[in-house]
């Protein structure tokens, strides 16, 4: 079972550049002294049976639909029916209150590979305490969108591709700090490609495969 968490996370890893996890560190490990890193994904790390990991997305073609059960997430935009959100949240009480959080990685796999090219941009969720397995479009105000945490480019339609995206860690620092301010990120497509329809998918948490599910990951030191 060992061999086959460092497996998993080590063959993530090695999508990441240098200055991003290490493919030797697994769960919550010591890198050097005082310094720490921790990974969280449903079901599997820090440990197994973690049932702090939650996702699902809202289309405004659909307002009334709920999407948490969905084994993938959609991102984009339509000139037809509008926009789709995908939000995750991960809960971190894990991680003692008085670390320095030093970068944070958001992990997404590819879903279909026959989205489109564009950039997806990552915000914090707040004053809106969702549950996927009941959350709708119109529970969604535009002030649920917080503060810019990070983005990244659909660079690829290849099938399982992997992303990777650099959250704001003084948003990480606050979640720990604070459980209660943690309602999460919602992706969404940039502002300047709403011209034109754009979508992109990526497995949700409800995959039955482990390495494909979202995956937040954390460096810190105390």
């Amino acid at each position: 079972m060992k061999r086959a968490i460092i497996f998993i996370i080590s063959a993530f890893i090695i999508f990441l550049s240098c200055e991003q996890p290490s493919e030797n560190t697994t769960k919550s490990e010591t890198t050097d002294e005082n310094s720490y890193v921790q990974y969280f994904q449903s079901d599997n790390l820090p440990y197994t049976g973690y049932e702090g990991a939650f996702d699902t997305f809202i289309d405004q073609g659909n307002p009334t639909s709920i999407f948490g059960a969905e084994n993938f997430l959609d991102a984009g935009y339509s000139t037809v029916s509008g926009h789709t959100y995908s939000l995750l949240k991960f809960n971190l009480t894990s991680i003692p209150s008085q670390a320095t959080i030093k970068d944070a990685y958001l992990l997404l796999t590819d879903y279909n590979g026959k989205g489109s090219l564009f950039t997806v941009n990552i915000f914090e969720v707040i004053n809106r305490n969702w549950i996927e397995t009941s959350f709708i479009w119109n529970s969604w105000l535009p002030a649920n969108f917080g503060s810019f945490m990070g983005s990244f480019q659909t660079s690829s339609l290849v099938l399982n591709y992997k992303y990777s995206a650099k959250l704001n860690s003084g948003i990480i620092k606050k979640w720990i700090l604070n459980s209660a301010d943690n309602d999460g990120l919602v992706m969404r497509a940039s502002e300047d490609t709403y011209a034109s329809s754009i979508t992109t998918s990526f497995y949700s948490r409800e995959t039955t495969v482990t390495y494909y599910r979202p995956m937040l990951v954390i460096y810190y030191t105390l």
